[in-house]
């Protein structure tokens, strides 16, 4: 993955993820001017924009050229059969788990493999208070990037042979770049309605170019979704958080300008321009440009490095400052609004611990 456009592509998201804390949409206005902040690279250094084209397809709408917003495509009205994968990537991986399949029924939701407390260790689990530990996000990316476990793809599709709808595949490749380049992956089975079918004699090698190229774009915006939640200090020291519950992170309310217009309370999901004007839309592309970027430590780093300095170097800015989570007091019916007080928030501090390392651009932004 050495050098590649998705390696310049996650590097870029370093200079958004210490500045905003995210809802879905969120996540996807990141991508936007994440998507700006390297054309404007591109342009600057003299290169051609024609190697970005499959990258802006896969974050803007190409009927209006704005950003697509949502978790769905309204055309195929399924999230994997889709040109907006990286879009649709940052708002599912707070929806759905492709990898463990956590949810509220096993254990966790979506999001609970979102963490990581990186002081103790690269491979250390999350416990949060939602069953067994739980894999970091760390963990989660390298899966997603390099292979070692199996996704589950839930897309319609359709069985000619048994003459059966399938509701999904479980796939397995050996790194993210190689399946999107080759279209190569092992089948390990099918969903169908009621059942998951695994092949008889076990996995059978397969080539979609298809296929491959849109699913390696979600899930490269998946990888880019865990990767700002790493700039979020509920997320690097695990404080949980659960919205619908009336316990939200209010850094995350804020930036994504989810409380109640009145200002005493919260539906947890508004989506942006509903009540508030996000915050976080206060910074752009521009205001990362200002600050600079890493994109040429990227071309310096092996793929494993440079996604461990990414993240680990994010996580530990985000768990020098404290969180405040809602204490749970709620009014009214579901959904209900949850009151927002500053002596109703639970505090978690923040460290500046380095016991797992440290890089000279955490140093220096812990001395300034």
């Amino acid at each position: 993955m050495k050098n590649t456009l998705f390696q310049i592509f996650i590097a870029t998201f370093f200079s958004f993820s210490s500045a905003y804390a995210h809802k879905e949409w969120i996540h996807q206005f990141i991508a936007q001017e994440a998507y700006q902040f390297l054309e404007n690279y591109y342009v600057n250094n003299g290169c051609s924009l024609d190697a970005l084209t499959k990258i802006k397809n896969a974050i803007f709408d190409e009927r209006t050229g704005k950003l697509f917003k949502g978790s769905i495509d309204d055309r195929t009205n399924d999230p994997w059969l889709t040109n907006f994968g990286i879009a649709i990537g940052e708002w599912r991986e707070d929806t759905d788990d492709p990898i463990w399949g956590y949810n509220l029924l096993n254990g966790g939701t979506a999001s609970v493999t979102h963490f990581w407390n990186a002081d103790y260790g690269d491979n250390t689990e999350n416990d949060i208070g939602l069953g067994d530990p739980k894999p970091n996000a760390l963990t989660k990316a390298k899966y997603y990037l390099f292979g070692g476990t199996t996704l589950n793809i839930n897309m319609a599709d359709y069985d000619f042979k048994s003459k059966r709808l399938i509701n999904g595949y479980r796939i397995s490749y050996n790194s993210l770049v190689e399946f999107y380049r080759t279209g190569k992956c092992k089948l390990w089975g099918r969903y169908f309605e009621t059942t998951y079918e695994p092949y008889e004699n076990g996995p059978i090698e397969v080539t979609n170019y298809t296929y491959s190229k849109i699913w390696s774009m979600q899930i490269l915006g998946r990888v880019a979704h865990l990767l700002q939640d790493m700039g979020v200090p509920a997320h690097a020291h695990n404080h949980e958080h659960p919205c619908p519950l009336c316990e939200p992170d209010y850094y995350e309310m804020e930036m994504g300008g989810s409380w109640d217009v009145v200002g005493d309370g919260t539906n947890c999901e508004n989506m942006d321009g509903i009540l508030n004007t996000p915050y976080a839309y206060n910074y752009t592309a521009s205001t990362a440009a200002s600050q600079g970027g890493l994109i040429e430590e990227a071309l310096s780093l092996d793929d494993v490095s440079l996604i461990r300095y990414l993240f680990y170097s994010s996580n530990q800015l985000a768990d020098f400052f404290p969180s405040g989570v809602n204490n749970g007091t709620g009014e009214g019916s579901l959904p209900v609004l949850c009151v927002r007080l500053k002596s109703k928030q639970i505090i978690k501090a923040g460290d500046n611990s380095l016991n797992n390392g440290s890089n000279d651009y955490v140093t220096s932004r812990y001395q300034t």
